[in-house]
């Protein structure tokens, strides 16, 4: 968006000639979620009501998008309980140094000094390690479900952006990615349900993107029929898909509609 406000003319119209970089319009984006996406379901309900649009036959697919992190730059467990322990002893020293500052200033001033808030350097590392143990957390759990599954090795989150995952790369190879998935209704291709989901999950979600579009639009029963590739045939989609009475048909990559 920020390219075409600055090179696309109806774009630049639209704006009256403002530059508009993308930290702003991710800002507005963030600010006005719910706003945004009733303006969406607006349009899709138009789409319906001109009969441009029907929620009838849908397109279910996922991708891959690369994370900003380094591959090779991860936390695991281990490594995280490792580093848990050094800030646990910088924090003590830290709060030792903080006492004995405090006794001498109160030696020196005979006044108590406010202790309202932690200094900056206690109050980092603290938050730092707050936000590691987080951290920790997660992976223990992704730990256990990976034992659970018979895969080998540990579980592991990218340091610079800890919401990605290591997943096999479209292009090959693994690296820290998203998944952003989208759901199209066959007869024009628009767009009627877009997220972006942590880790290797999207298997698991037509039965929902089915009822949140039945709920988005009011089309309850509306949906027939549902186009996906072979890596959502799961038995549980299947089963899902046999009590919400929708059709599921399976495409090659080839053949999916986008």
């Amino acid at each position: 968006m920020e390219y075409n406000l600055i090179h696309s003319i109806d774009f630049i119209w639209l704006t009256s000639g403002r530059r508009i970089d993308h930290t702003t319009l991710s800002e507005f984006r963030r600010q006005h979620t719910n706003e945004l996406r009733g303006i969406f379901k607006q349009m899709i309900k138009l789409a319906i009501n001109l009969k441009i649009a029907n929620l009838s036959e849908l397109c279910i697919d996922g991708t891959r998008v690369f994370a900003d992190s380094n591959k090779y730059k991860t936390w695991t467990a281990k490594r995280l309980a490792r580093v848990l322990e050094q800030l646990d002893a910088q924090i003590v020293e830290a709060l030792e140094t903080l006492e004995v500052s405090d006794s001498l200033d109160k030696d020196l001033l005979g006044e108590d000094v406010s202790a309202d808030r932690l200094p900056a350097a206690v109050r980092d590392l603290k938050s730092r390690r707050e936000q590691l143990a987080v951290h920790r957390e997660t992976l223990k759990q992704m730990d256990e479900t990976r034992q659970k599954n018979g895969s080998k090795g540990p579980a592991q989150i990218p340091k610079t952006d800890p919401g990605g995952r290591i997943l096999p790369n479209k292009e090959g190879g693994y690296a820290p990615n998203y998944t952003p998935m989208a759901t199209t209704e066959t007869q024009s291709g628009l767009i009627v349900d877009a997220d972006v989901f942590i880790g290797n999950v999207e298997h698991q979600q037509p039965g929902s993107i089915i009822d949140t579009v039945n709920e988005e639009f009011d089309s309850e029963g509306n949906v027939d029929r549902v186009l996906a590739d072979s890596a959502y045939t799961t038995g549980e989609n299947l089963s899902l898909a046999k009590q919400k009475k929708v059709e599921t048909v399976r495409q090659s990559q080839q053949n999916l509609r986008p």
